[in-house]
């Protein structure tokens, strides 16, 4: 067998992203873009019973066993650093679920993982300050690059936390501009 640079390249990619050690995902400060309407934005996060702040994502043929460190920690950075100027409301996110996964995003010839992505499947309701639900959503969200190593693990994770956030803004909090109202115009001549 013939084995050659790039192919050695790409098992040592394998061996990084899907190998035999736990990789980690460590605490990390997400910087949501958010532009919303200072009067509808929430005060306040908290976290129902199905999100975890310490767990392990099970490995599986593509990818190996991934250890999350500090998850509520890192949810709450992303709020904060989302909403904080915006706070001014009594109103408040619950967020429900928050499942953390990596899946193949690239494969070698061979059939081996040399790229994941972070995904988050998130359920949320905005609640009043009575605790009353004015709102909820459930969706899918994605990091927006890819990793090739498992040091990128805590950034592209970083990067899905990122785009939920963004989600629930654009579904809860940016109000659509108003359509101009039509003129009148004269009629055309002919």
């Amino acid at each position: 067998m013939n084995w050659n640079f790039s192919v050695l390249a790409y098992g040592a990619l394998v061996v990084s992203v899907a190998g035999c050690a736990t990789a980690r995902v460590r605490p990390v400060s997400p910087r949501p873009n958010l532009v919303i309407a200072a009067d509808n934005a929430p005060a306040a996060i908290r976290f129902g019973a199905e999100v975890h702040d310490d767990f392990v994502i099970p490995g599986n043929s593509s990818i190996g066993e991934v250890r999350v460190d500090a998850w509520t920690w890192t949810l709450t950075e992303a709020f904060r650093n989302g909403f904080r100027r915006y706070q001014s409301s009594s109103r408040r996110i619950s967020l429900d679920a928050a499942d953390l996964s990596f899946s193949p995003a690239s494969v070698n010839g061979i059939g081996g993982t040399v790229a994941v992505t972070a995904t988050i499947r998130y359920r949320a309701r905005l609640l009043d300050a009575r605790g009353a639900t004015l709102a909820e959503t459930a969706g899918t969200v994605h990091a927006r690059d890819v990793t090739t190593s498992a040091s990128g693990l805590t950034d592209n994770a970083a990067q899905a936390v990122e785009a939920m956030f963004e989600a629930l803004a654009r579904e809860w909090f940016v109000t659509p501009p108003v359509s101009p109202v039509p003129t009148t115009s004269p009629p055309l001549s002919r």
